[in-house]
């Protein structure tokens, strides 16, 4: 049996193809930081928003990427659109050499069940948003600024666009990387014969729950708080994967969150202050329950909302698909059926008939 190449499969072994496809992730988004930051530093200089805020107050370089990115909507959007572009090739790219599967595999086959199920994302993850911001505004932990706060030298119209497009594209590859390519990957490879298929998925929603958070590990102003929460948020947005085999919810979901988090309600986004929101809010309520500079997902208020997420998750599967059980399909690998072979079945059957 080789370590590192499954004949029976015809592929790499589970863990080199995560291993494989974790180095390309991570030299891949390097660069693209590093060109977004570079676009962030020229147009602060050229638009004058320059500050020394953005450079000397950073810890590291990675906070000086993150600072000169998000001092521009525009700017932002090239990291996002970017980072989607990058991931779909990528992904893309070992669904044909390395995994030997079909894009559709990672929860990508379109259908009309498939599109129910990113629509009710969305307006869960709206829902969910809105619930936080009403409840720290009536407990009087917000104080409300002002409206349609847009950075200096930028229409809010362009802006507020420009941030919806880019939560889209965070929605779709941070989804399509965690909860469609290392989820199902990692659930294949725990599939061991003496496991099962079950142990394997469950495991395999763990893990990559606690990989979603340690992604966000070095955004600004994370804590043991927010890197607890967004374990319980990588369940929130795994569950519908697990349940239904589709990616369409946790897209949906995922995209929504943000975009009411950060452009809607002001919040900062993972530690992220975007500065384009309908609504500029200051966040004067204990940190312990608003997660304070980090925002709600720091928070108890957000542990809150993602725990009432998987119980409406749970109940939507339930009443769509009358049962709960995982989609263990996730964790057993279907080599892709030769046309050769598919032409010859074909034939045999009209033979037959």
């Amino acid at each position: 049996m080789s370590l590192f190449y499954s004949k029976n499969e015809n592929r790499l072994r589970a863990l080199w193809r995560i291993v494989l496809y974790g180095f390309v992730f991570m030299l891949g988004s390097a660069f693209i930081s590093v060109i977004a930051a570079a676009a962030g530093f020229l147009f602060a200089t050229a638009s004058g928003s320059l500050t020394q805020g953005m450079l000397a107050s950073a810890e590291n370089a990675v906070e000086v990427a993150i600072n000169l990115t998000m001092a521009s909507p525009l700017v932002f959007f090239i990291n996002s659109a970017g980072s989607l572009i990058f991931i779909w090739f990528l992904t893309a790219i070992f669904a044909k050499w390395i995994d030997r599967r079909k894009m559709a595999d990672f929860g990508l086959a379109l259908s009309g069940r498939w599109w129910k199920d990113f629509v009710f994302g969305l307006l869960l993850g709206g829902l969910l948003m809105t619930g936080i911001f009403i409840s720290e505004w009536q407990l009087g932990w917000l104080e409300i600024n002002s409206f349609w706060q847009s950075p200096a030298n930028t229409r809010f119209i362009f802006a507020f666009i420009l941030m919806f497009l880019s939560f889209i594209a965070v929605g779709i590859y941070e989804e399509l990387m965690v909860r469609g390519y290392q989820l199902r990957n990692i659930a294949e490879g725990l599939n061991l014969p003496n496991s099962s298929s079950k142990t394997a998925l469950m495991l395999s929603y763990i893990l990559t729950s606690a990989w979603f958070s340690f992604l966000h590990l070095f955004n600004p102003n994370s804590s043991l708080a927010s890197v607890l929460n967004l374990i319980v948020s990588g369940f929130l947005l795994g569950l519908g994967m697990v349940l239904t085999g589709r990616l369409a919810l946790p897209i949906g979901l995922h995209i929504s969150w943000n975009f009411f988090q950060g452009t809607i309600f002001g919040f900062p986004v993972s530690g992220l202050n975007t500065g384009t929101s309908v609504i500029a809010v200051t966040d004067t309520g204990p940190a312990l329950w608003t997660g304070g500079q980090f925002g709600p997902e720091a928070g108890l208020i957000g542990l809150v909302a993602m725990v009432v997420g998987i119980v409406i998750i749970i109940l939507y599967t339930r009443y769509t698909q009358g049962s709960l059980s995982p989609e263990l399909s996730l964790a057993i690998y279907h080599p892709p059926r030769k046309a050769e072979s598919i032409l010859s079945e074909q034939s045999s059957q009209i033979s037959y008939l």
